[in-house]
């Protein structure tokens, strides 16, 4: 039980025995502190008094249970703003930021800040790290919604000397709540966390179509060079008398195949 309402049940116990004390007080004019009545004039005042007091702490206790009441109903509506560290759901080497709302009402004017900047590793482990960019503001998050950033990759991160020292960041979160009062929120994140861990590495569709972009380059490439063959210098050129010399063997079925590839792949565009 909290403090508060400790003092309060305290303050009633003491309320109930001084009107107790005043009951006593006024059933008898010949006896102040006689708590005991004797005649029925006495009972009367006595059972009235104590009425009164019974009266006075319940409604105490009722004010106290609507005010509690009042509270957890602002608590279950007010916005919760919180962030997280999420791995991704294509690559789980790399490791998102995502910034929600939790609660059952939208959440506006949310100002965010790190107790620390928040780095990003590059592509060599010796490099000097990267500022991961996040937001200042935010008009609105409504209920359910997301933000998300990629924070770091798994093993550059690792790696990394630098950012060593700088994997646990603090977000602070100051909004207003359902009943127009600021809010402040505080959510901790550890890189330590999702560093000792092991994924599998998965094939998806994009890889594939990563690939299939890959191989279209070089079949465009070896029909450009195809084209742009030049001419040898010992070539004879052609008369009337004597007609153009044929291609060499080896040379026509290599261009037809790239040919007949590239009008497939233009077919598909």
């Amino acid at each position: 039980m909290k403090a508060k309402q400790l003092l309060i049940c305290a303050a009633t116990a003491v309320g109930v025995g001084v009107l107790s004390f005043i009951a006593g007080y006024a059933a008898s004019p010949d006896s102040p502190a006689r708590l005991f009545a004797r005649t029925a004039e006495e009972w009367t005042a006595l059972a009235a008094w104590a009425t009164f007091a019974i009266a006075v702490a319940a409604a105490v206790i009722a004010l106290r249970q609507a005010v509690e009441a009042r509270r957890l109903r602002i608590e279950q509506a007010q916005p919760q703003i919180v962030a997280y560290l999420e791995q991704d759901a294509d690559v789980p080497e790399v490791v998102d930021i995502v910034i929600g709302n939790f609660g059952t009402t939208a959440a506006h004017n949310v100002s965010v800040s790190t107790s620390v900047p928040v780095r990003t590793s590059s592509a060599a482990a010796d490099s000097e790290p990267e500022l991961v960019p996040l937001p200042e503001r935010f008009a609105t998050l409504a209920p359910g919604q997301r933000w998300r950033t990629t924070w770091d990759f798994g093993r550059t991160r690792t790696a990394h000397q630098v950012l060593a020292t700088e994997n646990r960041v603090t977000f602070r979160f100051d909004y207003l709540g359902v009943d127009g009062k600021p809010v402040h929120n505080e959510s901790d994140l550890d890189w330590a966390e999702v560093a000792a861990r092991w994924w599998t590495e998965k094939r998806t569709v994009h890889h594939a179509a990563g690939e299939l972009v890959q191989i279209r380059k070089v079949l465009e490439a070896q029909l450009r060079a195809t084209r742009h063959r030049p001419v040898r210098p010992d070539a004879v050129a052609p008369t009337t008398e004597q007609p153009a010399p044929a291609p060499a063997a080896e040379a026509a079925p290599a261009e037809s195949k790239v040919a007949v590839l590239h009008r497939l792949l233009a077919r598909r565009r």
